[in-house]
């Protein structure tokens, strides 16, 4: 990295926060687009501004967003951060930047203690579908501080994310998660794939879960198929049976989804 990239950073570091008044704002944002515009060449200020003083979260925050590779020089500092609580945007934003990075053991060692469970479930939560396992351990515990985390984390447009076309298999299994939360999440992830090839793979799966016992994994199942739109063509015979489902909510939804399938072209 040349000596002025170098500048450069740590002088864009330096306006984090400094118009947090609403005055100017757009330059806070042009600064954070141009670290993560500099990638790698970012990452040492960034590390250097990963303090529990002033704005150091926002370093996290990039970092985050900025994943791998080019953040994973950062994850001792993250890491040190993610196990304190003194720094509360710091501590939750470095254990989001652990799960983005894909550092399971790290962000699951949090869960021992109490006042950084939070992260735990926040950093498991960004690492999905690889932490959906984890997830699972956690709520098999039948702990009600963690049960209430998780759920809370993954409510429907809490924390939706857009998996990779090679993370399909590991969201397709977690279908078969005996923890509802687990399955609802799974429901909006499948038709989240934003090519064909994969919305087509996720039909099958989805309409497996239309005979789910959860009348909401039933209702996200048969939305989440009314978004997949033409490809779903195929399931609209095990959406029929919704449509005399014991749950009003489910039958609407049911209805809606066979009414949006029918307007596309196969693979549309």
């Amino acid at each position: 990295m040349s000596a002025r990239d170098a500048k450069r950073a740590a002088y864009l570091v330096t306006r984090f926060g400094i118009h947090e008044d609403g005055d100017d704002a757009d330059d806070d944002e042009a600064a954070e687009a141009e670290l993560l515009r500099m990638g790698a060449r970012a990452v040492p200020a960034l590390i250097a501004a990963l303090t529990p003083r002033g704005y150091g979260y926002r370093a996290a925050m990039i970092l985050t967003e900025m994943g791998a590779p080019h953040a994973r020089p950062a994850i001792p500092v993250l890491t040190k951060y993610a196990r304190t609580s003194t720094a509360h945007f710091l501590h939750l934003w470095s254990a989001r930047a652990l799960g983005v990075l894909g550092e399971l053991d790290t962000v699951f060692a949090l869960v021992k203690r109490e006042r950084t469970q939070y992260a735990a479930v926040v950093g498991l939560a960004m690492a999905r579908p690889a932490s959906y396992r984890l997830l699972d351990e956690l709520l098999d515990r039948k702990d009600a501080k963690l049960t209430e985390l998780i759920a809370n984390e993954l409510r429907p447009g809490m924390a939706a994310y857009e998996p990779a076309s090679r993370e399909f298999p590991l969201v397709a299994a977690a279908a078969a998660s005996k923890h509802e939360v687990i399955r609802k999440d799974v429901a909006i992830a499948l038709s989240s794939f934003a090519r064909g090839t994969d919305k087509a793979r996720a039909v099958p799966v989805l309409a497996s879960m239309l005979t789910d016992r959860s009348p909401e994994v039933r209702r996200l199942a048969a939305l989440n198929l009314g978004f997949c739109r033409g490809h779903a063509r195929g399931a609209v015979d095990q959406l029929k049976p919704l449509l005399k489902d014991r749950v009003k909510k489910v039958r609407e939804t049911a209805k809606d989804a066979i009414a949006e399938i029918a307007k596309r072209r196969p693979g549309t």
